[in-house]
């Protein structure tokens, strides 16, 4: 309750498997779309793109875009006019999901931000999509939402120092 008073302090979302944290994301972009936002979705690896695509997919049909290093320039293309266009509204990504020219930015979400996938360390520029984020996310006054089970260090000395919020489920089938 408390992140829906002050979307504009990141939150972490943090649970175990099967706690309820991916009702939870679903849930958020609806509240941000239903006020004409875009949302960006970053997962730490390429192949977890689909999956996550599908899923978003079943709930926004024909709102979700994708965007990676492996895409054809014409599937590029593509995104962005419908970015343009509003067509797409959410873009599921890995890093360079961060640099999507949304106009209106109102959520994003890094998903299993403790991952060592969100640094930028082999080629230039250098940078940790979670730093990028909350960069972009103080700037363009939007939400961050970052989802672990287990977080980064960094996110939880923030998160204890009361810089985020904390959201923790626990198991449904928990005894």
């Amino acid at each position: 309750k408390g992140w829906r008073k002050n979307f504009l302090k990141p939150a972490l979302l943090s649970g175990t498997p099967s706690s309820g944290k991916t009702h939870i994301y679903i849930k958020t972009i609806e509240y941000f779309l239903k006020q004409g936002k875009e949302i960006i979705v970053l997962v730490p690896e390429i192949s977890l793109i689909n999956q996550t695509y599908k899923k978003l997919n079943d709930y926004y049909p024909n709102q979700v875009g994708v965007w990676h290093s492996k895409l054809k320039q014409t599937e590029k293309n593509y995104v962005l006019h419908n970015i343009y266009f509003k067509k797409i509204k959410i873009i599921v990504s890995t890093r360079s999901g961060l640099f999507m020219p949304f106009q209106d930015l109102g959520l994003i979400i890094i998903n299993e931000e403790q991952d060592a996938s969100y640094k930028q360390e082999l080629n230039s520029p250098f940078y940790h999509s979670r730093d990028v984020a909350l960069m972009r996310s103080k700037f363009n006054k939007n939400s961050l939402l970052l989802i672990s089970n287990v977080p980064s260090i960094e996110t939880y000395y923030n998160m204890k120092n009361n810089k985020y919020y904390n959201y923790r489920l626990e198991d449904n089938n928990s005894k």
